[in-house]
């Protein structure tokens, strides 16, 4: 199976049995495993977008006013890339007054003006800002509960597996929740090679209580 095209490549969906970098022609071992790419296209990714830039700089100016002209100009209801700068999570950004911004908090800033409180966010209804979309139509200000909501709507929310801290799967804690009150929170632990504490948590609800 394969996921979404980015500029012209098919990322896997799963990390297959080789470790190095799914590039053609790249024979480097595999640095940043979630792409399945070398430490060089990563970063050639994550900076501008595309895998295959060559131009070790972008052209003074040159954001600025793809920014001006692309973004704040733009008449389409695809998604629209970012190609510069990327921060880890892969959203655009750029540099204003000497401090790095996501170019969707200035697309909304710009267009929509101030957010209505400073607990709000720039939200994407497409699902694609971790791809580096910044088109104006697919932008608004949310909260921080409506715009956790779009994610898991996109299946794009950092939460389950998807957790940086994740210790057990969504599997396992189906088996917790159908052991509990069967076996002892303890059994439980160690038939699934986990703790007692985290077996507690998934019990009484403290954690992956979103899970159905």
């Amino acid at each position: 199976m394969w996921s979404r095209a980015v500029h012209g490549m098919f990322w896997p969906n799963r990390i297959e049995a080789t470790m190095t970098c799914c590039v053609p022609g790249c024979a480097n071992k595999v640095k940043n495993r979630a792409r399945q790419l070398c430490s060089k296209h990563y970063e050639r990714l994550r900076l501008y977008g595309d895998v295959n830039h060559t131009n070790g700089s972008t052209p003074y100016g040159a954001a600025q006013s793809f920014y001006e002209a692309r973004v704040l100009g733009c008449t389409t209801d695809d998604c629209l890339i970012w190609p510069y700068s990327r921060q880890g999570g892969g959203y655009g950004s750029i540099c204003r007054h000497g401090k790095w911004r996501t170019v969707a908090s200035l697309v909304c800033e710009d267009l929509y003006g101030q957010p209505p409180t400073p607990q709000h966010e720039a939200a994407h209804s497409c699902g694609n800002g971790h791809l580096g979309c910044v088109n104006p139509r697919h932008l608004r200000w949310a909260t921080h509960s409506e715009n956790l909501a779009d994610r898991v709507e996109h299946g794009t929310a950092n939460r389950g597996e998807r957790h940086g801290n994740a210790k057990i799967t969504r599997h396992d804690v189906r088996a917790i929740r159908m052991m509990a009150g069967k076996r002892s929170q303890r059994e439980i632990a160690e038939a699934l090679g986990t703790t007692r504490n985290i077996v507690q948590r998934v019990i009484y609800g403290e954690t992956w209580a979103w899970l159905d």
